[in-house]
């Protein structure tokens, strides 16, 4: 009977670690005030001595050409789709019994998602930095017009550089993902590196934006970790169910 419990739990907690957490969410206050500490720093240092010729260099590298407008096609569409598999996944554990480990490293993953794209938005707004280049000819940026600079609650979206957003969904997501499955953690590594040298590879960003971003989704994934471990899989479980049996019960009444 101990050795079919034993082969059960070690089962379900494979690939999916939710319930050994993992040291670097073990103190998430540590965590955090480590991240207010260093981020802050290095964003400045370089916005101070990094950017510009960062910028000119990766510039001068691809020969002046654009790669923008590729990029501009797959701007953001992040936000519905982690609103839909949250929804989804919610619906799915309010009608299920024992909702499968995986279920929780979903929602988790989708709510820091969501948190760091709120929170980016904000501070896009609240920064109002220019590009490093433009995929609009007229918009001011360094390498298009030699703007270069902060512009503060300006609004637009040749003002709304910094930081990056995709960075900090990237790493919001990796960030639960190193916790919650530990044993893919050289996958979750590569896909934050992977988008961080796509970004700055085109020149879609400036290294200090990236920086910012990295920061923000890691600390939007501390502070939904700490949450979520705080609180417990019961309350969670209690909540999912309910917004599941909401979304499913409006299907069947036609009004969703």
């Amino acid at each position: 009977m101990q050795a079919e419990i034993s082969e059960k739990t070690r089962g379900e907690s494979l690939p999916f670690d939710s319930a050994a957490p993992q040291p670097w969410c073990d103190n998430p206050r540590q965590l955090i005030w480590t991240g207010l500490l260093t981020g802050p720093f290095l964003t400045v240092l370089s916005i101070l001595y990094v950017d510009r010729p960062a910028a000119a260099f990766m510039h001068a590298a691809r020969h002046g050409t654009s790669v923008l407008s590729v990029a501009a096609c797959f701007r953001e569409p992040f936000m519905p789709i982690a609103i839909v598999c949250l929804v989804a996944t919610a619906a799915f554990v309010g009608v299920t019994q024992r909702p499968p480990p995986w279920a929780r490293t979903v929602i988790t993953c989708c709510v820091a998602v969501i948190v760091a794209l709120l929170v980016k938005e904000q501070l896009k707004f609240a920064f109002g930095r220019t590009w490093p280049e433009s995929w609009d000819p007229g918009a001011p940026s360094l390498i298009g017009t030699g703007a270069y600079g902060f512009h503060p609650f300006h609004g637009g979206e040749a003002w709304a550089s910094f930081p990056s957003g995709h960075t900090a969904m990237v790493t919001s997501a990796a960030g639960v993902l190193w916790q919650r499955m530990a044993s893919l953690r050289w996958l979750w590594v590569s896909l934050v590196s992977a988008a961080i040298l796509a970004l700055l590879g085109t020149d879609s960003h400036f290294v200090g934006d990236i920086v910012a971003g990295f920061y923000l989704g890691l600390g939007c994934a501390a502070v939904v970790l700490a949450l979520s471990h705080r609180f417990g899989p019961r309350p969670a479980r209690r909540a999912v169910a309910a917004v599941g049996m909401t979304v499913g019960a409006g299907s069947r009444s036609g009004i969703l």
